[in-house]
C-alpha cells in the first residue's frame, strides 16, 4: 500500500512539472542585428542592348542611424569549395543606383533601385556582380576602425549563343563505415559560358543481392562557367550491416547521364560487439571440446 501511495505522489509531481513547463512562455527568437539586405541573390536574364530595373530593400536593425553607401563589384570563385573573391571588371559599369547614398533611422527600411544596362556589344554568357552596401566606418576596440559591408549577389545571364556544358568528374565515398551516415563528395565541372543548377542523385543497394533503397538522396548547387565545384552531402546507410553499392547519377544540361559507383562496407558498432561476443563464445566452446577430447 505504501508503494502505491509513493508511486501516486511521484506521478503527481511529474504531471505538475510537465504542466508548469508547458505553460512557461518560450523565449522569442532574437531579432537580427545590423543592416539587412534583401534579396540576397538575383538571377536576371537580359539581352544585349536592353536595360532592366531591380531593387534592394535595406533595413536598419541597429539602435542608431546608419549612413550607407551603395556600390558594385564583380565576384568569382577561387577554389572548388566556392570561396569568393571580389574585384572590378567591365560589367560593374553596367549597374547604376538611382541613389548611391542613403541614411536609415533605427528600424527603418528603404528600397534602393538600380538599373542594369547591358551594351549591345556584350558577349553572351554569365556575368557575376555584387551589390555592396557599406555602412559608415565605426571605431572598434583598440582603436581599430571597423567597416561593415553586406552584399547581394547578381547572377546575370546575357542572352545569345549560350553554352551549358556540365560533367561529373569524380565521386568519393569512404570504403568502410561504422556510422549510419556516410559523407559523399562529388565534383561537377562547367565548361560552358553561363551558370546552371546541377543536381546529383544517389541510389544504394546491397551488393550482388537486393534492390535499390527507396531513399531519395541528392545534392544540388549552382555551377559557374569555367569552374569545378565540390558538393558534399550525408547519405544514410540501411539499418542492416553489409556491403552496399552506392551510385551517383548526374544528368548534365546538355543531355545524357553519367553514373559513378562505389562500394561501402557498413558494419555498425552493435554488430561488431555481437560478432566479438559470438567469436569469443565459439572460441571458449572449441577450447573446452579440445580439452575434453584430449582427456579422453
Amino acid at each position: 500500500m505504501k508503494i502505491v501511495k509513493y508511486s501516486v505522489k511521484i506521478l503527481a509531481i511529474v504531471l505538475f512539472v510537465s504542466l508548469l513547463w508547458l505553460n512557461t512562455p518560450r523565449a522569442l527568437a532574437s531579432e537580427p542585428v545590423g543592416i539587412q539586405v534583401t534579396p540576397l541573390r538575383a538571377y536576371p536574364a537580359q539581352s544585349p542592348g536592353a536595360t532592366t530595373k531591380g531593387s534592394l530593400t535595406l533595413t536598419n536593425y541597429t539602435t542608431s542611424p546608419q549612413y550607407i553607401a551603395l556600390s558594385v563589384e564583380s565576384f568569382k570563385t577561387v577554389n572548388e569549395a566556392y570561396d569568393y573573391s571580389f574585384g572590378s571588371d567591365e560589367a560593374t559599369k553596367w549597374v547604376q543606383f538611382s541613389e548611391p547614398f542613403t541614411t536609415l533611422a533605427p528600424k527603418q527600411s528603404k528600397v534602393a533601385e538600380y538599373t542594369i544596362a547591358v551594351p549591345a556589344s556584350a558577349a553572351p554568357g554569365g556575368k557575376y556582380l555584387s551589390l555592396v552596401s557599406t555602412i559608415s566606418p565605426t571605431a572598434g576596440t583598440q582603436g581599430v576602425t571597423e567597416i561593415h559591408r553586406v552584399a547581394s549577389l547578381v547572377y546575370l545571364q546575357v542572352n545569345g549563343a549560350l553554352t551549358k556544358q556540365g560533367s561529373l568528374l569524380s565521386f568519393d565515398l569512404p570504403k568502410f563505415s561504422t556510422r549510419q551516415t556516410a559523407t559523399a563528395q562529388v565534383r561537377v565541372a562547367n565548361s560552358g559560358n553561363t551558370h546552371f543548377e546541377s543536381r546529383v542523385g544517389f541510389t544504394m543497394q546491397r551488393w550482388l543481392l537486393g534492390s535499390p533503397t527507396n531513399d531519395n538522396f541528392q545534392v544540388a548547387g549552382l555551377i559557374l562557367p569555367s569552374t569545378v565545384r565540390q558538393l558534399t552531402t550525408e547519405l544514410h546507410t540501411p539499418s542492416l550491416p553489409g556491403l552496399y553499392r552506392v551510385t551517383a547519377d548526374y544528368s548534365p544540361p546538355q543531355g545524357g547521364t553519367t553514373k559513378l559507383s562505389h562500394l561501402v562496407l557498413y558494419i555498425p558498432i552493435w554488430f561488431m560487439i555481437i560478432l566479438l561476443v559470438a567469436l569469443g563464445t565459439l572460441t571458449v566452446l572449441i577450447i573446452r571440446l579440445w580439452r575434453t577430447h584430449r582427456k579422453r
